[in-house]
């Protein structure tokens, strides 16, 4: 079994965390934390760093526009499976928990990508003065009707197995499974159906073209928002976890997030 990528979940998070992860929430329209942002918080004061530095951006009509239209850029392919492997009754809670993803993978993307580029020297402070945002990107849940993700530690093994599959078939940072898979488990005869499903389409040549596509679309993007933003104060600690999370966050856009946004957008339907 692959280990686990190191994460505080929400219903586990001290209050200062909470507070983080309650603002994060409020600003994305989501009822749930991406992981990056949970795994951030392990780490004493990246979380705060990485996120007051982004928070102008999540709260502007130009993320929201950016990431409904890198969305939008995903080529379609076949009709999702889902909805026959579900019942009547589960469609609309599956369709709920896709639509937080898609949402949250496109915002994550480019805010993320955003924030390396700030890194790497873009000349934060320089560019034009973000717009507020005018409407929430996604609100297709609230947190109280969300259903929670499951802990892994708790699935059947025969779960963990299927994830775990799953997980190998993308580049990612070492123990992650993708969030959006263990989500799935809440309807376990989805993940066979979600797994035959993929098999074919990410072993196949153009999958890495697909994925770089999503990218470069998005790093042209962060890099004229990472213009508008003002860098927080890094925080002081000990050792080099700031190198360490800059290569996380890193991998997170380079392979995780771009894949998912691709994988999120061929399952959802309308």
């Amino acid at each position: 079994m692959t280990a686990h990528l190191p994460e505080i979940r929400e219903a586990e998070a001290p209050p200062d965390i909470a507070r983080i992860y309650a603002d994060i929430k409020g600003a994305t329209g989501l009822p749930q934390v991406n992981l990056i942002f949970r795994h951030l918080a392990t780490h004493p004061g990246m979380l705060d760093w990485v996120w007051q530095t982004l928070r102008p951006l999540y709260l502007s009509q130009e993320l929201a526009d950016a990431a409904a239209g890198l969305s939008r850029s995903v080529p379609p392919t076949d009709t999702s499976p889902l909805p026959d492997h579900l019942a009547p009754a589960d469609r609309d809670a599956c369709r709920g928990v896709l639509a937080v993803y898609n949402s949250g993978n496109a915002q994550n993307l480019i805010g993320l990508t955003a924030f390396v580029h700030v890194l790497d020297g873009v000349a934060a402070g320089t560019g034009h003065p973000l717009t507020a945002r005018r409407i929430a990107p996604c609100e297709p849940g609230t947190a109280a009707g969300f259903p929670p993700i499951p802990r892994r530690q708790d699935l059947p093994v025969e779960i963990t197995t299927l994830l775990a599959r799953l997980g190998g078939r993308h580049r990612a940072v070492s123990g992650v499974i993708p969030s959006l898979y263990v989500h799935l488990s809440l309807w376990p005869e989805l993940l066979p159906v979600v797994d035959e499903f993929l098999a074919p389409r990410l072993s196949q040549p153009a999958w890495p073209t697909q994925v770089q596509a999503i990218i470069d679309r998005a790093s042209m993007t962060a890099r004229d928002l990472a213009a508008s933003l003002a860098p927080a104060p890094p925080p002081r600690i000990a050792g080099e976890p700031r190198g360490e999370m800059a290569d996380t966050i890193r991998t997170f856009v380079n392979a995780t997030i771009p894949e998912m946004v691709v994988v999120g957008r061929w399952l959802a339907w309308t």
